[in-house]
């Protein structure tokens, strides 16, 4: 929650820890102050920040609900609340300097993260994994996505060349799982040792040459791979080298994309 809530006031992800405090101090001490004309002044408008702030930290430690897109409400509360900190400080003689300074700050650090994410490099991680899956496809491949919906941007991608390979979700196509119920977005049925165990004998029945298995966000769908560990069984593996994605560079919460070749024996 507190990686959320700094990224929500612009001042993370940042390279290192001390470039994090760094950014941090200029935000921190507007809010420190807003929240003392709020709780201490008793001033409206940073109480209504106060008010709101708690609530929804409340809410969120309650239900266990710590991502940032969560937080969103609290953006335009927020940006009032620091301009009425920068309002009532410059109002005051005491001190006038010292809250332009801060509130300077503040500003070129809002600028500095808009131009960063305006310049940053985003990588085509869906595209390269579906034209490396092409260039090495023969007839009698299978496709398979540990996480069923993942089926989804590989088709996207795929069509768009024209490539049609075999494919199959696990435990089940996202596609025949859209079918069978109303619910129509990012999701999958809860899976069972025996989903596994049935998965594996149809895809032996069917009797593909080479299984390319894409892995994405297995880190709570199949946390501990276990159908990569089933698949090893069946043949030779070997991980294929993709390029690489700089959204998800030294990031814990978004693993980049893998993808594993099966060669049955």
């Amino acid at each position: 929650m507190a990686k959320s809530a700094a990224a929500m006031m612009g001042f993370y992800p940042a390279t290192s820890a001390p470039l994090l405090a760094l950014c941090a101090i200029p935000l921190v001490l507007s809010l420190a102050y807003a929240g003392f004309l709020g709780v201490i002044k008793r001033d409206e408008i940073c109480r209504l920040f106060c008010l709101i702030t708690l609530a929804l930290g409340v809410g969120m430690f309650a239900l266990h609900l710590a991502s940032t897109r969560y937080m969103l409400v609290l953006i335009p509360p927020l940006v009032i609340a620091i301009a009425r900190a920068v309002q009532v400080g410059t109002a005051q003689p005491r001190g006038r300097l010292l809250i332009i300074a801060v509130a300077t700050l503040v500003l070129c650090l809002y600028a500095a993260g808009f131009y960063r994410q305006a310049v940053k490099q985003h990588g085509r991680p869906w595209q390269n994994l579906a034209g490396v899956v092409q260039q090495n496809y023969h007839p009698g491949d299978k496709v398979i996505f540990d996480a069923l919906y993942a089926q989804m941007s590989f088709d996207y991608f795929a069509r768009h060349m024209g490539f049609h390979p075999r494919e199959d979700g696990f435990p089940i196509s996202v596609y025949d799982w859209w079918e069978k119920q109303d619910f129509k977005g990012l999701g999958g049925p809860v899976i069972m040792n025996s989903d596994l165990d049935e998965y594996l004998s149809r895809l032996s029945a069917s009797k593909p040459k080479t299984v390319w298995l894409v892995l994405n966000e297995t880190y709570y769908y199949d946390p501990h791979d276990a159908l990569l560990a089933r698949l090893r069984q069946l043949g030779q593996v070997t991980e294929i080298h993709l390029p690489t994605d700089p959204d998800t560079l030294d990031s814990q919460v978004s693993p980049p994309l893998r993808l594993i070749r099966i060669a049955i024996n």
